[in-house]
């Protein structure tokens, strides 16, 4: 299974940031999470993503479709949601990503 996106277009779609504190809220362990996040931030060394051989042709048309229409000014096909691929079951499910509201600081 992959995830991909969402593609982030700055004043139209969720960010990196709004995606992460959507999945945060959600998480069932979420320190867990946060460790993990953690460790791909990190500059440790992490093992090679191995791919099917039916995943890049896959993962790499989704992605150029969305760019090409971008770069177009086209619809993005994706615009707005992530994208979760199950390559055993050659489905595509949609999840809508919204931006997460912004909060005013606390200055106390």
């Amino acid at each position: 299974m992959f995830v991909l996106g969402p593609l982030s277009i700055p004043g139209r779609t969720a960010s990196y940031r709004d995606t992460r504190g959507r999945r945060l809220a959600a998480a069932a362990l979420p320190d867990e999470l946060i460790a993990h996040w953690a460790y791909l931030d990190s500059d440790a060394v992490k093992p090679a993503v191995r791919f099917t051989p039916a995943a890049v042709p896959v993962l790499a048309g989704l992605l150029a479709a969305d760019l090409l229409a971008l770069a177009a000014g086209a619809g993005v096909p994706s615009e707005g949601h992530q994208l979760v691929i199950d390559l055993a079951t050659l489905s595509i499910t949609r999840h809508r990503v919204l931006p997460l509201p912004e909060l005013a600081v606390n200055p106390a």
